[in-house]
Formats: structure tokens, sequence, C-alpha cells
């Protein structure tokens, strides 16, 4: 299960392309046909109308045993995001490591939300709409990291799944010494952050009509969950690495799965336990799948969608409904709209990530490296970094 090519494990690099696909196919057939009011929120566009039918294609996004493919993917997303993490910190200090990860993610993202607010403004002028946002409500959201902290709310959609993987960031670099020589003490972690959380939910309604929801509490509370379930990838990169043996692994997992399910049973009006629940653990499913089918992962196609994964998924959402809307006004059929639509998030992730995700990481890269350099070490290439 240890191949690498090219300093990349496989497996978890094509699971991020295949993920960031899954979550477009649940945007654009499903979010974009059966919450026609949420799309006209989100992208400031007029709704499409009634006269025009939900498409046979739309269906599809309909899976089976109560799957959402938009929210399997995240949930890949993270289930990789736990895996590869600590290979960063075996080689990498706390500092540095948040340095890297800095360059890593945020370049990428302000240029993915600067062609998100454009789409927006487009939106706004060609459907004769109000422009809902102000200055301070714009530079919050450039502030990766902060918006929910003053809570905000988001004009990207996507970005709540960049805010967790930030705090699971600075818990993995507070946890620095334990990743470096590997120790299973990580594990800890989740239980200290699942307690409180509890206690939160226990003692507040968790609903956005409490005043006490709109508090940092709440947001670290609501964050839970998904930094917990994170953790399973962390156990499954230490059984990949022969630190855990197998039935270790999947009895830490099923003890963080129990514990997300529980907390996420707890802090919403509704329990999920038949739609979210489903689509994360048929989640792990895959991702153990994928270990053991690394042989089948690999090619061009594969590699491709793997290389733009991250600019695919910041581009995606605003960008892409903005564009197959007009494009439905315009006359356009939906499946020509969407395939012209694909094509053209595929074109600006591609043009995002040649020119702004590639230097930038190199920039992390050459930062951490002096930093390290400078404690007397120099870090060593990450696998699927």
């Amino acid at each position: 299960m240890r191949n690498l090519q090219s300093g990349k494990v496989v497996f978890a690099d094509t699971l991020r392309g295949i993920a960031a696909v899954l979550v477009i196919f649940g945007h654009y057939l499903g979010v974009f046909w059966f919450g026609r009011e949420i799309v006209a929120a989100q992208a400031n566009v007029a709704p499409i109308p009634a006269s025009i039918e939900t498409p046979r294609f739309a269906y599809w996004i309909i899976g089976p045993g109560y799957i959402n493919y938009a929210i399997f993917g995240v949930a890949l997303f993270f289930l990789v995001s736990g895996f590869v993490i600590p290979f960063s910190l075996r080689r990498l200090s706390a500092v540095p490591f948040l340095i890297g990860r800095i360059f890593r993610l945020v370049p990428t993202y302000v240029a993915g939300f600067t062609l998100t607010l454009c789409s927006i403004m487009f939106a706004t002028w060609y459907f004769g709409g109000q422009w809902q946002y102000t200055t301070s409500h714009i530079v919050v959201q450039y502030l990766l990291g902060t918006r929910d902290l003053v809570w905000s709310p988001n004009i990207d959609p996507v970005i709540w799944t960049l805010e967790v993987e930030i705090k699971f960031y600075v818990v993995c670099a507070l946890l620095a010494p334990l990743f470096k020589r590997l120790s299973p003490l990580v594990f800890m972690a989740p239980a200290v952050m699942f307690i409180p959380a509890l206690y939160f939910w226990m003692f507040s309604t968790g609903g956005y009509a409490d005043g006490r929801a709109y508090t940092i509490p709440f947001v670290l509370a609501s964050s839970t969950q998904y930094l917990i379930f994170m953790f399973i990838g962390v156990a499954f990169h230490y059984w990949y690495v022969g630190r855990l043996p197998a039935w270790a692994t999947f009895g830490i997992s099923a003890t963080l799965f129990a514990m997300m399910t529980g907390l996420w049973s707890q802090a919403r009006d509704v329990a999920p336990i038949m739609d979210h629940s489903w689509s994360y653990g048929y989640a792990i499913v895959a991702f153990v799948i994928a270990m053991f089918s690394e042989r089948f992962l690999r090619g061009r196609i594969f590699s491709f969608f793997a290389s733009i994964s991250y600019p695919l998924y910041v581009v995606h959402c605003a960008f892409g409904y903005v564009t197959m809307r007009v494009l439905i006004d315009l006359s356009v059929t939906p499946g020509v709209a969407l395939l012209a639509t694909c094509a053209m998030v595929v074109v600006m992730a591609y043009a995002i990530h040649k020119l702004v995700e590639i230097p930038s990481h190199k920039v992390g890269r050459r930062v951490s490296d002096w930093m390290m350099s400078g404690n007397g070490r120099r870090s060593l290439p990450t696998p699927a970094e």
C-alpha cells in the first residue's frame, strides 16, 4: 500500500480530483435544478422560471441509499486532508507547517473568490438585480478563516469547508510533536474536542434564532464534528505507514464516526442520520477501497483532475451557477449549458492552477524550507501535499 509515484500517494491524490468532480456533479445537477431559489440567492440571479422543466439528466443526482454526491465529495476531501497532513508534520515543525499551508490555501482561494465576485457582479448587472454586499462584508471573506468567527454570512457557499480545513491545520500544528513521532496520542485530540462541543449543544438550542448561536463557541462546536471526522483520515495514515494495525485503525475510525454522528444529531434541529451521515460513511468505504485499488487510479485524466482539484473546487460554485443561468436565459438547452459551463470551469481552474496555485505553493515550500534550515534541518518532499 505504500507505493509512491513522483512524491505523491497516488490513490489520495486521485481521490482529490474525484471529490471535486462529485461536488460539481452535486451542485450543477442537484442544487441548480432542485434548489432554484437557493441558486438565485447565492449567485444573485433571477430564479429559473417554473416553465423550464428540470431535465432528465438532473435526476441522476438522486443516488442510492441516501447518498448526496456533493456531501460525499466534501467528505472525501476531508479524509484526504486528514490522511496527507501527517506527512508534512513528520518533516516540518508547527510554524513552518502553518506558513506552508497558508501559501497552499490562501492565494488560490483569493483568485477563486475574486472570480466568484466578478461572476456575481455580472449576474447583478445582467438580471437587473441589486448589489447586496458591503465592502467590509467582502473584505472579511478574503481574510480566509475569519468570516465564521465574526459571523459574517458567506458569499461563496464553499468557504465553510476551507474554514474547517484551517481549524484542522491549527489543531494538527498544536499536535506537531506527537505527529513527528507518529504517536497514537494524537487521537486524544478528538475526544478533547468532543466533550466541550457536546456540552455546548446540550445547553444550547443550536438554532440560528438563538442569540448564543452567534458566538465563537457556536462556530467551534459546529466545526467539531468535521474535525473529528478528519481524524479518521489520520487513522488511515497511521495504518498506511504501519504505525497502527488494521483492527486498531477500524476501531478508532468507528469510534470517531460515532462521535461525529452523535454531535451532528445534537447540533441540528433534524438529525441527518439518513442523509449527511450516510454520505460521510460511504466516503470512508470509498477511501478504503481506493487504498487497495491504487493501480486502477492512474492515468492522465485522473492526474489532470487531481492537479486542478483545489482551484476547481473554489471556482465552480457561483461562477458555474451564473454561467448556466445566463446560458439558459439565452435559450441554450440545459444539456449544452451544462457541458459549456463544465468546460469553462475547467479552463478557469487550470489557469488558476498554473498562474497562482503552483507559484504560490513553491513560494510556501521555499519559506518552509528556509525556516527549517534555520533550525539546522531541511524539509523533505511531502507526498500528496
